[in-house]
Parts: structure tokens; sequence; C-alpha cells
């Protein structure tokens, strides 16, 4: 489980209110909130770095990965996802094809 300044650091980097009403306290209530928020979080990650991949963004498109990974680092398809990538990109730095 995330520490709770870790929470507030992803969103905060991810640009999303972790807790209702702009407050900056965490609270059980929140907490228990913020388990879903990852999730939420997560997946828009993901769905980021999947459109950002159809763009042909590729650093953006690692970012977001690297932000899913961060946010859920036990989903080990992610890691997947971000290899495959990877090893993409290194191909195409080699044919000079961004």
């Amino acid at each position: 489980m995330f520490k709770e300044s870790k929470l507030v650091d992803l969103f905060d980097g991810l640009n999303m209110s972790l807790l209702p009403n702009g407050t900056t306290e965490l609270t059980k209530e929140t907490m228990q909130l913020s388990t879903e928020a990852v999730q939420d979080a997560f997946q828009k990650c993901v769905d980021r770095a999947k459109v950002y991949v159809e763009e042909e963004k590729w650093e953006s498109a690692i970012a977001q990965y690297r932000k899913a990974i961060e946010l859920r680092p036990k989903q080990t398809w992610i890691y997947l996802s971000l290899g495959s990538l990877l090893d993409g990109c290194g191909a195409r730095k080699e044919t000079g094809k961004r």
C-alpha cells in the first residue's frame, strides 16, 4: 500500500484531485476512497498511453506507462507493455524513425 504522501504526489503529478472538496488532509474515509481513485488514475494512464502509442508519441506513452506502474506496481502486464514499447523505440531509433 502507498504511503499517504506518495498518493498525494502521484495524484498531483497527474493533475487529478485525490481528495474531495479540495482538501489536503487525509482521513480514514479519504484513504478508503483512495483505492478507487488509484484504480481510476491507473486506468487513465493506461488509456492515455494507448492513445499516445497510436499517435506515435513514444515519450508521452512511456511516461504514462511509468505512472501506471507507480500506481499499481503489481500489475505485471503493464511492465510487458512498457517493455514492448521501449524495445520498439530502440528499433525505431536504430532505423532513424521516431
